[in-house]
């Protein structure tokens, strides 16, 4: 409701000092997004230009797939962020550590569970419901698997970081470059798994690892023991489910 006609009356009004605080985290972060997401994203232009159409499609149909999985994952943790910049702002490390672990537990779980059950049943309807041409392949849903869940890790722990107001961006153009680089001289080598086995190998060189350490020195948790009660059972999970599908 517009009260008293507040909202009719109101004017947009440029506030120099808001832009100066906001803008450099705003940059960085889209740096951050670009070699991050955007890297990914363009691999399916990448991919034509090396694979032929049966494995294109294929690898498009996963990308898709793991995509979905990913996004399914995302809100036990991510609507609990305006909570932790609360307990953050207050200097409430206890409390921060307490509810992270929990909400990336649940986000861990969530990704294991739908990266499962979305294999038995694309497996399931590409067999029974599809042409000659698609298939499901364990081989490159395992390679994207593992790299998306290191970027799930990477993605909840920058995060933390960010609570602190720093946005370490370079490690997403670090591990972005290193794909970049990887993907094309194994393309030949390893078709079409070669760009999520590109990712994971940028991601576990040059973000993941580091992004949990930059994390820990945020908020003050515990590292093994905090990692093992959050991505551990998960992603134990994940390594033998893969390991029987493939």
């Amino acid at each position: 409701f517009d009260v008293g006609g507040s909202f009719r009356s109101a004017r947009p009004t440029f506030d120099r000092d808001v832009l100066s605080r906001a803008w450099p985290a705003q940059w960085r972060l889209g740096v951050s997004t670009l070699f991050s997401q955007g890297a990914i994203q363009l691999s399916g232009l990448a991919a034509a230009q090396w694979l032929a159409a049966p494995a294109l499609a294929s690898y498009l149909f996963h990308l898709r797939l793991i995509q979905l999985v990913n996004g399914f994952s995302l809100p036990p943790f991510y609507n609990r962020i305006p909570e932790l910049a609360r307990l953050y702002s207050k200097r409430q490390f206890d409390e921060v550590c307490d509810l992270a672990k929990r909400r990336m537990r649940l986000s861990y779980w969530a990704f294991a569970v739908a990266f499962i059950c979305a294999s038995i049943i694309a497996d399931w309807f590409i067999t029974n419901f599809t042409t000659e041409g698609y298939s499901f392949l364990p081989t490159l849903w395992t390679a994207f698997g593992a790299a998306f869940f290191l970027e799930r890790m990477a993605g909840m722990h920058g995060q933390l970081t960010m609570l602190s107001n720093r946005v370490p961006y370079y490690l997403n153009v670090m591990s972005g470059a290193i794909y970049l680089v990887i993907s094309p001289i194994l393309v030949g080598q390893l078709g079409n798994i070669s760009f999520p086995v590109s990712y994971a190998i940028g991601l576990a060189l040059a973000y993941t690892p580091f992004a949990i350490m930059m994390s820990q020195r945020t908020v003050h948790f515990q590292y093994s023991s905090f990692l093992a009660a959050t991505a551990g059972p998960p992603a134990a999970l994940l390594i033998a489910y893969s390991i029987i599908m493939i």
